[in-house]
């Protein structure tokens, strides 16, 4: 067999075989078409009339709530006017059956029913609206004409969509006594709780043990006590969904059904009547021990004065059944029966819940802790000997009584301060080290630490020589015995520095930047930047400079260490100008130098305000005095690694007149907190314990970031409240948080956290706290501190918005809050 042959044979072409393709190709892509277009359209229009029933319903049931024994004429317009707002236009009300329909028309119906009978009744069909009625259903049904259904021999498509809303009516035995959701919240069935009864506000704490008189009926011609005693008369009322008319600024009402829904706002009486006013017991004995039915509230509102507010109204949150079983002048008891017990409203439709909110968070704890071992220092003390020294404190003339004089105090000074600092801090851990002569009545134990102490003098030069004395070096090492060594030396040369210091030996000008400059190189000398404790951690380099008056000798330029009095000037072309005082009778003149009697570097608003200070350079460059001082310390301070900054405490000594610590620049001198104006003698003693807490108190910032699962998360809205907390919030051990807010708007959310353990505590790698290191009731002061109350720890609030459109989850993202505990609480750290 000849199979090419075959092939070609087969693959010939049939004449007329693609017409009759392309035929069924047609009518094929004809169904398709109608199918995507046509169902399309019918899909989307019955959406549409779901909808529109759905507003209909609603809207005919709150005016039928609202006609009661009228015509239902209104309800007929409501359910009207909601079709077309939700697009369902001139809507052809039908009463019996649908008949042929016109595509051009919209059609509804419309029928009253009545809970536990399957009969309705046509709304319109007569005038009047009967009270047996509690539910509106609304039918909505529409055809149009198909576009390529027709070639199908389908010429139109009806699409219909019915809703049902029915009002929330518990029956009977629904009586107005409103008891705290929280206040049910895990109770078992049997158990007896007092409740007190309030109209005036209470604190927010306790609300939660108060109940208040509700209202939601409106009884023509009963005053409020009356309406109240209805309520609680009989079988109870029958809840027609009054609620409040204007829920509290910031909140809505959950939906405008007219049906008393949970989060919607309830009136509270205006009845001031007490549970056991003769015209309400003889309602509440018939109730005691028999089930009933009561809403409960979530939150409560007030107005009034303030001191004189009153609840006005609250939010629900469902119904509880329980039994009276006493009550009195104060409130009632009762007896819980069912947990979460709701009222049966049927088929009511609900507005769409809120979108929930998504967030991340982590958390910055921040405490105020004690060092867990002693911190050691390296201490550069700077002391003006300045002839300024002999003034009184409190004058700027010579004193002759020792005991006013500045060197005196100054002298007092430093012998306090170098016992604490050398003496105590220096000793075995433990040791008692009382002084009955320098600190009475105060006790004292060594810190078991490892300061050293160096001292420069100066007056118009800094001077080093003895009894000024550097750092002592010898013998080497941290151990107890080598510390205790050089500790004696370091004493032997205080006592003599100490001794030294008389009104005889103050003299001379004042060297600020050469005395800071002098400190400064102590450090350097021992190669302090290098030294650490026992434990391996860096010594901290401390300076404290006791000066009482203006920096008045130059520091650099061709006047070097002088005073120079009237001679600040600045090199410019063909000569020199001058720096005056105003009152130089020849201040007007900068290319002369200042008369004898008007001192340049005296006068610190001169010295402040000479416009050349120290620009430029040259044969005659000039710096005002007070400004190499500060550049002086500023680089001290600003020292970086591998030299380590120096914390430097600046003291001004005496009443300096007319001028203070900006003035003379000492605030500029001193770190951050560390500047005193020792005015007088009280103000020195100040100075000294403020610089002894800060150095002698090992307390420090510790952090550390953690996730958010240990702390208490709160969401405020715009009113500053609570909308959401941990009680409401979906939790992950990752941080994450899920919660719900009311409405849109704007909000905000804030943590806190309490301590629990001191496992939670942020300490340092490889640090455990010590008891033996501290008095004997601190630490437990410190525990309870950390672990109080939370409102006393800084709470830190960040704000976000929930847009109107908002439908899906929201992601606010993730953040980082600062919990710190209150800085005031770094003072209470032990010495």
């Amino acid at each position: 067999m000849n199979l090419s042959r075959m092939t070609r044979r087969v693959a010939q072409p049939v004449a007329g075989q693609s017409l009759v393709f392309s035929a069924i190709l047609f009518f094929v892509m004809i169904a398709f078409a109608a199918l995507a277009i046509d169902t399309g359209e019918a899909f989307s229009r019955q959406r549409q009339q779901q909808a529109a029933s759905t507003a209909a319903s609603i809207a005919g049931l709150e005016s039928m709530n609202s006609e009661i024994d009228g015509t239902d004429g209104a309800v007929q317009q409501a359910i009207r006017d909601a079709l077309a707002a939700n697009g369902i236009t001139n809507a052809v009300y039908i009463n019996g059956d649908w008949g042929n329909l016109d595509p051009s028309q919209n059609y509804y119906r419309a029928f009253y029913t009545q809970r536990g009978s399957r009969v309705e009744y046509p709304v319109g069909s007569g005038g009047q609206v009967s009270t047996e009625f509690n539910g509106l259903r609304v039918e909505v049904r529409s055809a149009r004409n198909t576009i390529f259904g027709q070639a199908l021999g389908i010429d139109t498509l009806e699409v219909s969509a019915e809703n049902k809303a029915t009002l929330c009516q518990c029956a009977t035995n629904i009586f107005p006594l409103a008891v705290a959701t929280q206040k049910m919240t895990g109770m078992l069935p049997g158990e007896s709780k007092p409740i007190a009864w309030t109209k005036n506000k209470v604190g927010s704490s306790v609300e939660k043990d108060y109940f208040v008189w509700a209202e939601w009926q409106t009884l023509s011609g009963f005053n409020a006590d009356n309406r109240l005693k209805e309520s609680l008369g009989g079988t109870g009322d029958v809840i027609k969904g009054v609620t409040e008319a204007t829920a509290p600024p910031g909140y809505a009402n959950a939906s405008n059904n007219g049906v008393i829904n949970i989060d919607d706002w309830i009136k509270v009486s205006d009845s001031t009547l007490r549970p056991n006013a003769a015209s309400l017991a003889t309602a509440l004995t018939a109730l005691k021990n028999k089930p009933i039915l009561i809403p409960t509230f979530t939150k409560l509102s007030y107005s009034g004065t303030t001191g004189n507010e009153k609840y006005t109204s609250f939010r629900s949150g469902g119904f509880v059944k329980v039994m009276v079983t006493n009550f009195d002048s104060t409130g009632i008891t009762i007896q819980y029966l069912n947990s979460n017990y709701t009222c049966p409203c049927v088929d009511v439709p609900q507005p769409p819940p809120p979108p929930e909110v998504k967030l991340a968070l982590d958390q910055k704890l921040v405490w105020y802790l004690p060092s867990i071992n002693t911190t050691s220092y390296d201490i550069s003390l700077v002391v003006d000997i300045s002839g300024s020294m002999q003034w009184c404190y409190d004058s700027q003339r010579t004193c002759s009584v020792d005991a006013n004089a500045r060197w005196y105090r100054v002298k007092d000074f430093l012998a306090k301060f170098s016992y604490k600092m050398l003496d105590v801090w220096n000793a075995p851990a433990g040791q008692n080290m009382n002084n009955a002569s320098l600190f009475p009545g105060e006790a004292l134990v060594g810190k078991g630490g490892d300061n050293r102490i160096a001292a420069v003098r100066f007056s118009g030069n800094a001077v080093t020589s003895s009894p000024s004395f550097g750092f002592v070096t010898s013998p080497a090492g941290s151990d107890q015995a080598s510390v205790s060594a050089r500790t004696t030396t370091m004493r032997s040369n205080m006592n003599s520095l100490i001794s030294w210091i008389t009104k005889a030996n103050m003299s001379g000008s004042t060297s600020g930047g050469r005395g800071l400059r002098e400190g400064i190189r102590y450090f350097d000398n021992v190669s302090a930047h290098t030294r650490v404790d026992r434990f391996g951690r860096p010594i901290k380099l401390v300076m404290v400079m006791l000066t009482d008056g203006l920096t008045n000798v130059m520091y650099e330029g061709p006047q070097v260490n002088s005073q120079n009095s009237q001679k600040l000037k600045h090199t410019r072309s063909g000569g020199y100008k001058y720096c005056k005082d105003p009152a130089d009778p020849t201040a007007n003149n900068v290319l002369t130098v200042g008369g004898d009697n008007y001192p340049i570097t005296d006068l610190p608003e001169v010295q402040a305000n000479c416009p050349w200070n120290g620009q430029g350079a040259g044969n005659g460059y000039a710096k005002a005095p007070i400004v190499s001082l500060v550049e002086v310390a500023t680089q001290a301070r600003n020292r970086v690694s591998p030299q380590r900054p120096v914390n430097i405490y600046a003291i001004l000594v005496g009443d300096q007149g007319r001028y203070d610590l900006q003035d003379l620049r000492i605030d500029q001198i001193a770190s951050p907190g560390g500047a005193f104006y020792a005015q007088n003698p009280n103000a020195l003693d100040y100075a000294l314990d403020a610089i002894l807490d800060d150095l002698a108190q090992p307390c420090y910032e510790r952090d550390a970031t953690i996730i958010a699962a240990g702390a208490k998360v709160t969401v405020y809205d715009s009113s500053n409240n609570p909308v959401a907390g941990m009680s409401n919030m979906s939790a992950d051990t990752n941080g994450t948080l899920l919660f719900t807010v009311p409405e849109a708007g704007n909000y905000s959310f804030g943590a806190t956290r309490s301590v629990t353990s001191w496992s939670e505590f942020p300490l340092g790698s490889g640090e455990t706290i010590n008891p033996s290191l501290y008095p004997a009731n601190y630490l437990p002061q410190l525990y309870n501190r950390l672990r109080g109350a939370e409102d006393t720890i800084v709470q830190n609030r960040i704000q976000f918005n929930i847009p109107a459109e908002a439908d899906s989850l929201i992601d606010l993202g993730k953040y980082t809050m600062i919990i710190a505990e209150a800085q005031q609480n770094k003072a209470l750290c032990p010495e």
